[in-house]
């Protein structure tokens, strides 16, 4: 894909969404959303993801060094093993995944290239695509209008965040100078099975097709980290935008949509 960074005047802000090389003089900030985050595809196509994961992450941070631009980058809970939790920002890393890997190797360069950077992790983002990706809400509801069953795993936990609350923080890390990993999503945590009967019914839908599953069943399926709740507590002190709790998150990213 040829370099084609978005650019665009939010506010006071000249702000990049990075796609490829950073090209702008007068970008203000940086937001680095690209990567392989398919778990799954990850695993099998590792020399990819870390090319664009790792690689990618790195060029971003030297440009961002080059033109003196504020750097968010978007990193994953999927950094720890699940084994313990909620997760603070200065907990040790330990993944269990190649995703995971080369997040947790992304973080580490990214600070060590331009200690400036916002690191931001997040465990779940939910909400309606505006173009693609990889959001569950769009076949969820296609599966529950088709009423088949809907298996979603039981013992994954993990802290969702709502799309739109997302955005906003990320919008207020670009223009402010908190610098180190900071940990964005609703102030508890759920499973993605609760998760999934939660959205239903937000939707409209009675949940009744919506069966849990086990963490790791399905063949192909790289190992998850079962434990996905993060402490947002640093996000919640350093930011004027709220953390909001999973109901309320549930709500916004449905309501907003329709």
């Amino acid at each position: 894909m040829s370099p084609s960074p978005y650019s665009r005047k939010i506010g006071r802000l000249q702000l990049t969404v990075v796609l490829g090389d950073i090209t702008e003089r007068a970008t203000d900030a940086v937001v680095n959303a690209a990567a392989i985050s398919n778990i799954d595809y990850a695993e099998q196509n590792r020399d990819l993801a870390w090319r664009v994961n790792v690689t990618g992450a790195e060029n971003a941070a030297e440009g961002c060094g080059r033109i003196n631009a504020r750097y968010v980058f978007f990193s994953s809970d999927a950094v720890f093993d699940g084994a313990a939790g909620p997760y603070r920002e200065q907990d040790a890393v330990n993944p269990v995944n190649f995703y995971g890997k080369t997040k947790a190797e992304a973080e580490k360069a990214v600070l060590s290239i331009y200690p400036q950077t916002a690191v931001v992790r997040i465990s779940l983002v939910v909400g309606y695509p505006v173009t693609g990706g990889n959001s569950f809400y769009p076949s969820l509801e296609e599966r529950l209008r088709s009423g088949k069953e809907i298996r979603y795993p039981e013992r994954e936990l993990r802290t969702p965040v709502d799309v739109l609350t997302l955005a906003e923080s990320v919008l207020e890390l670009a223009e402010n100078d908190v610098r180190g990993i900071v940990h964005l999503g609703s102030t508890g945590s759920v499973s993605r099975y609760e998760l999934a009967r939660m959205v239903a019914k937000e939707m409209g839908y009675a949940p009744d097709s919506i069966r849990p599953e086990e963490a790791d069943a399905g063949p192909g399926r790289a190992p998850r980290h079962r434990n996905g709740v993060i402490s947002v507590e640093r996000a919640r002190a350093l930011l004027k935008t709220r953390m909001l709790g999973v109901e309320e998150t549930v709500r916004r990213s449905v309501r907003e949509r329709r």
